[in-house]
């Protein structure tokens, strides 16, 4: 007989890996656009590396080789006093406006990419 709080660390863990299997499953083929959201979304508070590729769900590799490209971009500005990456206003832009495209999919694509190519 198993004790409750085996019963509650078995859920966890069932609960924990079913998670998982789901984020892999959801994660699984993102586009260029929507790696570069999720880690302008992690950073908005100013964040170290290492955090913001664990909030956006990325690699640290795939972290360094995107951070560059956004700096010179002006959409994430470095913070040398305090080590971290910092969403700038230019790219609280790109994240509002991105949302916008998202969640209204009957967007003409077209509207869409003039859109998108405003931002850069």
């Amino acid at each position: 007989m198993r004790s409750s709080r085996q019963n509650n660390l078995l859920i966890d863990g069932i609960s924990l890996l079913f998670n998982n299997v789901v984020f892999c499953t959801i994660m699984k083929h993102r586009s260029r656009e929507d790696i570069i959201l999720a880690i302008l979304k992690a950073s908005i508070g100013g964040e170290t590396r290492a955090r913001i590729a664990v909030k956006a769900f990325v690699s640290f590799s795939l972290l360094t080789g995107y951070l560059p490209y956004l700096i010179e971009k002006d959409l994430i500005a470095y913070l040398q006093n305090e080590i971290r990456f910092k969403t700038t206003p230019r790219g609280m832009r790109f994240i509002q406006n991105y949302e916008k495209i998202g969640l209204n999919p009957l967007a003409p694509s077209s509207n869409r990419q003039r859109i998108v190519s405003s931002m850069w």
